[in-house]
């Protein structure tokens, strides 16, 4: 090589390395109203953490169209307020949609913001959103598919006699009314509430309320309230001396907050969870390839999949595969269109079919399990069939 020719060479390298390097595509940001902090704290940390873990997911498959995933989260604190206040700001940005809150009553404090979109996908299974609107909710409704399943195990594994307590809030009135349906259920013939009691969200005690119920000699107590709610009502039969297993909601399948109440916890417990969780049970097709694409992508986070992990993942999972489909420059109205004729598709809780539901949840009582929880091996047990037909 002749000296020009090494000096030409020389010069090029040079620029070379002086060059702007290739742009990186700009990330897909969804945002994410949930509760990492306040009296549900234990509900949105695993819920953040399936969204994290299908972030991670995501990106090594792709992405949306080739550009990176990212969930923004914004903490409400567990408080209606912050959560309104969030969503008011986050709908200013007029983006395509936003996941959360994490709570029945912040979902519904929100939900009349997103009449006229951006698509708000709740993830509440508690939270009723109104049909064909532009609120979606996550997983299973209670009211006429987790309720009639949940109480479906208990009357079938002959505890017909319940004690019914709930706070006062918006959880505590979507159970009461749940409560009622399954009452009215034909299947329920021989069913009975022998005491039916409320509590303040604010209370640190139930005292009086556990007196009454073990006046009325129950055979299972139930309960829908989450979070320290749920903490007040163990410790207050506990306290009360009512031995006697408790039906509680899968917004405290939380095996961290369940191993810190070990001291005051009934002699069983059970929760509805959905068909991810029953992974060995699952037949070989979508739903199993799904459920074990979860399952991989925990492990390889260094996490654990939970009987919550679902709720979570599945709003996450639907979203981002909206968006593939549709383009991330995708509006509000073409995403709320395409999750309104969304049917036949395979999450890990189940295969969604909104138009059939007509709920904007998606999926019916045959996504139901129940599980129970192991104190000494502080995990939990699958005991049901889909639509919580006991297993034994």
């Amino acid at each position: 090589m002749t000296v020009v020719k090494r000096c030409l060479a020389l010069i090029g390298a040079v620029l070379l390395s002086f060059a702007p390097a290739a742009a990186q595509p700009q990330p897909v940001t969804i945002d994410v109203i949930i509760n990492n902090t306040g009296s549900n704290a234990f509900v949105g940390e695993s819920y953040s953490t399936a969204l994290r873990v299908l972030e991670q997911l995501v990106n090594k498959t792709g992405g949306i169209q080739g550009r990176p995933l990212h969930f923004e989260f914004h903490d409400d604190g567990s408080s209606v307020s912050q959560s309104v206040q969030i969503a008011t700001q986050l709908i200013a940005k007029h983006p395509a949609v936003v996941i959360g809150p994490a709570a029945s009553g912040t979902c519904a404090a929100v939900a009349p913001l997103f009449v006229n979109g951006p698509v708000d996908f709740c993830l509440s299974t508690a939270y009723a959103p109104v049909p064909r609107g532009y609120v979606f909710a996550s997983a299973t409704q209670v009211q006429t598919y987790v309720g009639p399943a949940s109480i479906r195990y208990m009357r079938l594994r002959g505890y017909k006699r319940l004690a019914v307590i709930d706070a006062t809030d918006a959880t505590g009135q979507a159970s009461d009314k749940m409560m009622q349906y399954v009452l009215s259920l034909p299947e329920s013939a021989g069913l009975q509430y022998v005491a039916w009691e409320h509590f303040s969200p604010t209370d640190i005690s139930i005292a009086a309320q556990a007196q009454r119920m073990l006046a009325a000699h129950p055979d299972a107590v139930v309960t829908f309230a989450g979070g320290t709610e749920f903490g007040t009502v163990l410790r207050g039969i506990y306290d009360a001396g009512l031995k006697v297993p408790v039906f509680a909601s899968g917004a405290n399948l939380d095996a961290a907050q369940l191993t810190s109440y070990k001291a005051f916890l009934p002699p069983a417990m059970y929760f509805n969870s959905f068909l991810f969780f029953g992974r060995d049970a699952l037949p070989a097709g979508k739903l199993r390839d799904n459920v074990d694409q979860m399952y991989a992508a925990y492990k390889a986070a260094g996490q654990k999949v939970s009987p919550s992990s679902g709720f979570g993942w599945d709003p996450g999972w639907v979203v981002v595969n909206a968006l593939r489909k549709l383009g991330p420059n995708a509006t509000a109205d073409q995403l709320h269109t395409y999750l309104e004729g969304l049917h036949d598709f395979a999450g890990v809780d189940g295969i969604y079919d909104f138009p059939r539901t007509a709920d904007n949840h998606g999926l019916t009582d045959l996504s139901v399990i129940i599980v129970t929880w192991n104190p000494d091996k502080a995990d939990f047990t699958v005991v049901s069939k889909p639509g919580g037909y006991p297993l034994k």
